[in-house]
């Protein structure tokens, strides 16, 4: 029952959802998706390796190694710590276990700490909390509310979701996944400008939240502030190199600048991350096809439709390019 309640849960985020250009829509998939069974045996070698002295940059090569995204573990976690904290059973110990994350200076480490302190009610002074202290209480009242709210954007409530990101904050207004998911529905009721206030909320408290940076820099080219969008794509890849994401909408907008050989340079970088980008292979053509390349422009289109059959975009481009060369 409890795995149905949370399924919700895996379908969510990795955007996390990020704007979809003007030349083609952006995709945003996870690297894999595990089962539970698998998620709980990465989740506690993780654990495991963690106490044995492993780092960041280890924790993160240990995801990359199993093909798992952070953001996915994180989903993951939530809906396991939730199962937790109805449980029977004393987890006192895994809480301290959990705690220890937030060291590695990861959001995976802030979840498992929030679910951690939660967990070891009598050991809070050891994490210089005390017990009964209203923190315990508005971290959980806000992670209630924040789930909630993705729950609701989910739904295609917008305006619930709001509301209750809305709440979360009153909560914890250092919460940065909030502000973030504040953003996100702010942008799909077309209010531009609080979601970019937003955005910037979510970045005082955690100037290295690469998705809000990249979700950013998708509002500022909405508004016409190109050269900040490029600014704050950069600053995102700055975070995180391999953002893909990023890297393809920084050659989108590059493109709306008319300056397609860097566009397809940037676009060569999301590929190089994500060799199965369709969006950036198309994106890549249709800057050849602007520079009268056309049959690298049609070799790219058939790369997109390699890994996405269907995809209705590159097919069409792909003819315009072929039309292209016949009247050569």
């Amino acid at each position: 029952m409890l795995r149905r309640i949370w399924q919700w849960l895996k379908r969510f985020w990795r955007r996390i959802f990020v704007k979809k250009p003007t030349s083609a829509p952006v995709e945003v998939k996870p690297a894999r998706r595990l089962t539970d069974t698998e998620y709980e045996a990465l989740f506690f070698r993780l654990l495991a390796e963690v106490e044995q002295g492993l780092t960041r940059a280890g924790v993160k090569g240990l995801l990359a190694t199993n093909g798992v995204a952070e953001t996915e573990l994180i989903i993951w976690l939530r809906g396991f710590g939730e199962r937790l904290l109805v449980a029977d059973a004393p987890n006192q110990e895994l809480g301290r276990r959990l705690v220890l994350l937030r060291d590695l200076g990861m959001d995976l480490g802030e979840v498992a700490y929030q679910i951690g302190v939660q967990l070891q009610p009598q050991e809070r002074n050891d994490v210089s909390i005390p017990p009964g202290n209203e923190e315990i209480e508005a971290v959980g009242e806000a992670e209630t509310s924040l789930n909630r709210g993705n729950e609701q954007f989910m739904a295609g409530n917008f305006e619930a979701a709001l509301a209750s990101y809305n709440k979360a904050l009153q909560f914890k207004p250092d919460h940065h996944e909030a502000w973030n998911n504040r953003g996100i529905a702010l942008e799909r009721l077309g209010r531009k400008e609080e979601a970019l206030a937003s955005y910037d909320k979510a970045l005082q408290f955690k100037p290295d939240h690469h998705e809000a940076l990249n979700n950013r820099g998708n509002v500022l080219r909405d508004l016409g502030r190109n050269k900040e969008a490029i600014t704050s794509y950069d600053q995102a890849l700055q975070f995180k190199p391999d953002h893909h994401e990023a890297w393809n909408n920084r050659g989108v907008i590059l493109a709306d600048l008319a300056r397609n050989e860097e566009a397809i340079a940037s676009y060569d970088k999301a590929l190089q991350f994500k060799p199965d980008y369709q969006y950036a292979w198309n994106n890549r053509g249709i800057a050849l096809r602007k520079l009268g390349r056309y049959e690298e422009a049609i070799a790219s289109y058939n790369k997109a439709l390699q890994f996405k059959p269907d995809y209705h975009y590159a097919w069409n481009n792909r003819g315009i390019a072929l039309g292209k060369i016949r009247k050569i």
